[in-house]
């Protein structure tokens, strides 16, 4: 009975070292596999911010058209916007004429009665899609026909969706009062007491009166 005794507890003691040595080998794999998909994650994470940076760029000369009736552009968009725009911004004589490389709407057509689709328009020339924005920001009312028109920079999807996490933000901003904006792709910037700050943490902000970050920063 004591030897077979001795047996059972040995067997029971190598059953218990060889169950230890596997899940030893297991955390082993697990902290390999734990560093490769923490380099995956980072390469990811590299290529992702490539591509947004890649897309963004490609985007650099065209303008999102908001609120234009559908049908106003006619047959030929790049026409049509070439002239609209440089007496609707009240830009007066060009060097050059304003020059489109191309012009479309933006997804389906819509019901009768719906919001106008978006329109896209190409500048040939970046110089020039600036002087366009610069002069619809000193315009500030842009009417068609007395409906009122919006040009804003167009984004890339992950880009419009970053500078949307500032929206609580920047409603505080405007209520305050301070002059900010976007300095590309995502970084806030906000004049305050003629001094120009930078922020890149969305999470941070939205939990903080604006002021508050502002004092902290010039502390």
């Amino acid at each position: 009975w004591e030897t077979k005794t001795y047996m059972d507890l040995f067997g029971a003691e190598r059953g218990r070292c060889e169950a230890e040595e596997r899940v030893s080998a297991v955390e082993d794999e697990c902290c390999v596999l734990k560093g490769k998909v923490e380099d995956l994650e980072k390469r990811n994470k590299a290529l992702e911010d490539k591509l947004v940076d890649m897309e963004t760029r490609s985007r650099l000369n065209n303008i999102r058209v908001v609120g234009l009736p559908e049908g106003a552009e006619g047959p030929d968009p790049c026409s049509f916007l070439e002239n609209w725009l440089a007496d609707a911004l009240d830009m007066g004589p060009l060097r050059a004429p304003l020059v489109l490389e191309r012009a479309h709407r933006v997804g389906p057509r819509r019901a009768t009665g719906d919001p106008p689709r978006p329109l896209i328009m190409r500048f040939l020339n970046y110089k020039q899609k600036v002087a366009v924005m610069n002069a619809a920001r000193k315009k500030g009312d842009i009417r068609y026909k007395n409906i009122n028109v919006r040009l804003y920079n167009d984004l890339a999807t992950e880009v419009h969706k970053q500078r949307k996490q500032y929206d609580t933000v920047r409603a505080q901003l405007r209520r305050l009062g301070l002059r900010h904006g976007f300095r590309p792709p995502t970084k806030l910037l906000v004049t305050y007491k003629e001094r120009t700050h930078t922020f890149d943490n969305v999470s941070q902000e939205n939990k903080r009166n604006p002021r508050e970050i502002l004092l902290d920063n010039t502390a």
